[in-house]
């Protein structure tokens, strides 16, 4: 219902084991290549050419017919600065130690759901959320224990 609200949008489009959840009811986790910005941020070239590998297209051709001519070319494309804003750093500092803590607070079970449907850790904090026999414990695939 949240996701209706404009104003809320945002926090269930955080949510991302949800959106997988609905997507893995029609088509297999395999078909899907997941990495997070964090993962780019840090390997931009490497996240980018898995991406090319797991879908079986070519990232370079040395000819010049599709794709980057090598990973030089590529990296000319790809450390442009884009997106700059004024006002980051503004908004950046109105960040507090409280918000940031209530954030983590309210994502670590739901972020706690992605690592359970992924199979891996993307980095985002998790602990101590899913025990086993936790009748309060997320239930990922709710419709599993249906009759």
């Amino acid at each position: 219902k949240a996701g209706t609200k404009s104003t809320l949008a945002h926090v269930m489009k955080s949510m991302y084991a949800y959106q997988l959840r609905t997507w893995y009811e029609y088509f297999d986790p395999s078909q899907f290549y997941v990495f997070s910005i964090e993962q780019y941020s840090k390997n931009p070239i490497g996240v980018l050419e898995s991406i090319f590998n797991f879908l079986g297209l070519p990232l370079y051709d040395i000819h010049g017919n599709f794709g980057f001519e090598n990973r030089t070319s590529l990296k000319e494309v790809l450390y442009k600065v884009k997106n700059i804003t004024t006002h980051r750093p503004n908004v950046l500092n109105e960040v507090t130690t409280k918000l940031k803590y209530d954030l983590d607070n309210f994502f670590r079970p739901h972020n706690a759901l992605l690592v359970e449907l992924l199979g891996w850790d993307p980095g985002y904090n998790t602990t101590n959320i899913r025990e086993k026999n936790n009748e309060n414990a997320l239930n990922l695939f709710y419709h599993a224990s249906k009759p």
